[in-house]
């Protein structure tokens, strides 16, 4: 779950200063900041007196710098005159290095000592955007009065944690920071964007061999219930199994089992501080002549002694019997549609956790697809029991009693999977309600949990996944990417769809190049319709680009980045939510009238799109 700035500074000022006093603190500030209060409380932080720990030394050549220092030296190029600062800091939350395009704004940021090689851990420098974020291990948003130090309160900085992508441990922290009276919404889409574009730099930079060791695993451990290990000098990936197995198992131990496996198909033992003895069948990945790693499978040991012999492949169908030979049906998540690298990676996550052993959150704009992605990880998993579906956009015309009444028989079920969806809309009564179920079934077992969020809830702009629901609701997060920004899976989600319809249409590619050049406002939902459209009424053919909508004939202007995207749908809702006047919607987004002028004509906001 994202945190945001909830109040404005002068309420929030006025709760620290109770907490400080030892008075209790209301619901006026959000949950994790009144946590991470209490955290840096317990550790000794004294407010206007802070003691911070300095680094001897600043590594800017970690491969982490690397990768990071070109993002965002054309983002601070693109912020020149926006009065912000960007700060890098590293695994210890101490600063690596700080981009500020406005003067004031770095004096400001060297008065507070925010400079490299400062630490600023919670621990030591109390709430605050790069330390928080730390602490959380997620994005986050701390403005003014919510920070615990004085010293940070004319800030607002927002945060989002760096994770390695093939090797997963956590990297550092990306921090936008501006003067309080400058804050923007904008902030967190933008620290979010570079985030991602650090990793893609950072899987560009990943070797050979580490790419091959997580292709070998995204092939053979990442849907499987078996325990699967994949192991290199530098990388260990491991399944759920696996790693509940081996929770006290030294990672070198484990190196050393695996060399002894050698180059082809082995089998070994392993002794767990327990006493009890693991077979290890193991099988070695190799370029060349070299062995680069080995996929390991881990079982108890039974009353049958483990033979040699290769390893399982789960994601290979058994042949019938019979000369002819008939295609694998699909699994159900497969059936989604989509083959780029961030819909893999949402795949690999639904595959994880499609037992929903924990309550899984699915969250994306609407449209993307995220009631079908939990029904599909349900087929999945082949578990006993149905799902259940428990709307929250219809508490108006149910009535929340007869909501609750329902949701109450779903949750006691001795099986199955509830899925609590537009888990952003409910309202505060009814989310305090419905934490009361949830508690009082997971008090008495009963069903699965799933639940559904736009991407706005999780920014925290929803009240209902705030704080207590959303802790309960939020366990496990997978997120899904707008279909705009994944272009190249355009032309599998619409065989899907055909597939569906059981039509024999063959989709051109001047037809599919003007589909990936759309904007898709409505993502995979638009994408679904137009192409059941399309081929109504057309059993079988050809579909070209002639055949397509309008909006489709002409050729498209540049495609906007991630960045303008967001900066784009804020100034579309700032124009809205103004009733189209724009001196009002200028000063609702805090920039000036000229900008304001100036953005509507480059992105060709029409009254329509208001």
């Amino acid at each position: 779950m994202v945190a945001t700035m909830g109040v404005g500074s002068p309420q929030v000022r006025r709760e620290r200063d109770a907490f400080l006093c030892g008075r209790p603190v209301s619901e006026a500030v959000r949950a994790e900041v009144v946590e991470s209060w209490r955290r840096s409380s317990s550790s000794g932080v004294v407010p206007d007196a802070l003691d911070l720990a300095v680094a001897s030394d600043v590594d800017v050549e970690s491969e982490f710098c690397r990768a990071a220092a070109p993002v965002l030296d054309r983002l601070n190029e693109r912020l020149d005159s926006s009065r912000t600062a960007l700060v890098l800091s590293g695994p210890r939350a101490d600063i690596l290095q700080r981009w500020a395009g406005d003067t004031a704004v770095s004096v400001a940021l060297d008065e507070v000592e925010a400079l490299p090689g400062v630490c600023l851990d919670e621990g030591r420098a109390g709430t605050n955007g790069l330390g928080t974020t730390m602490a959380l291990d997620r994005p986050v948003v701390i403005s003014g009065a919510e920070h615990f130090a004085d010293r940070y309160q004319p800030f607002t900085c927002a945060g989002a944690p760096v994770r390695h992508p093939s090797r997963g441990h956590g990297l550092g922290v990306v921090t936008l920071v501006c003067r309080y009276q400058d804050t923007n919404r904008l902030m967190l889409p933008i620290v979010l964007e570079a985030v991602d574009h650090i990793r893609a730099r950072l899987l560009e930079q990943t070797s050979t061999v580490e790419r091959l060791l997580l292709d070998r695993y995204l092939a053979r451990g990442a849907d499987t219930p078996a325990a699967v290990v994949v192991i290199g000098a530098d990388v260990l990936l491991a399944n759920r199994a696996a790693s509940e197995l081996l929770s006290h198992v030294d990672d070198d131990r484990l190196r050393a089992e695996a060399a002894a496996l050698g180059r082809g198909v082995g089998v070994g033992r392993l002794s767990l501080p327990s006493g009890e003895e693991l077979v290890v069948r193991g099988e070695g990945v190799t370029t060349g002549r070299e062995v680069v790693g080995h996929v390991l499978e881990l079982s108890r040991l039974g009353p049958e002694p483990a033979r040699p012999g290769p390893l399982p492949r789960p994601r290979v169908a058994p042949r019938p019997a019979g000369p002819a030979r008939v295609p694998a049906e699909p699994s159900p998540l497969a059936r989604l549609g989509g083959r780029g690298r961030a819909w893999q990676g949402v795949l690999a996550a639904a595959r994880r956790h499609a037992r929903f052993d924990l309550p899984v959150l699915v969250h994306g704009e609407a449209g993307t697809g995220k009631l079908a992605l939990v029904e599909a990880m349900w087929a999945e998993a082949r578990l006993a029991g149905t799902v259940e579906v428990a709307d929250a956009a219809l508490v108006p015309f149910h009535g929340l009693t007869d909501f609750l009444h329902g949701l109450h028989g779903s949750l006691h079920r001795p099986d199955g999977l509830v899925v609590l969806r537009h888990a952003e809309l409910l309202e505060r009564r009814a989310a305090l309600a419905v934490s009361g179920l949830l508690d009082e079934a997971g008090r008495s077992g009963g069903a699965r949990l799933a639940s559904t969020a736009t991407s706005s809830s999780i920014l925290g702009e929803g009240p209902a996944v705030r704080g207590a629901l959303g802790d309960r609701l939020a366990v496990v997060q997978i997120g899904l990417p707008p279909l705009r920004d994944r272009p190249e899976d355009i032309g599998a989600v619409v065989e899907a769809v055909a597939r569906e319809g059981g039509g024999r249409h063959r989709w051109r590619p001047d037809a599919l190049e003007a589909l990936e050049a759309g904007e898709w406002p409505g993502n995979a939902r638009q994408l679904r319709n137009l192409v059941v459209s399309t081929c109504a009424g057309r059993p079988a053919g050809d579909v070209t680009r002639p055949d397509l909508p309008p909006q489709f004939q002409r050729p498209g202007r540049r495609a906007l980045t991630q960045i303008e995207r967001a900066e784009l749908a804020v100034i579309v809702a700032g124009l809205r939510e103004a009733g189209g006047n724009k001196v009002e919607a200028a000063r609702r987004l805090g920039i000036s009238r000229s900008t304001l002028y100036r953005k509507v004509s480059a992105y060709r906001i029409d009254a329509a799109a208001r």
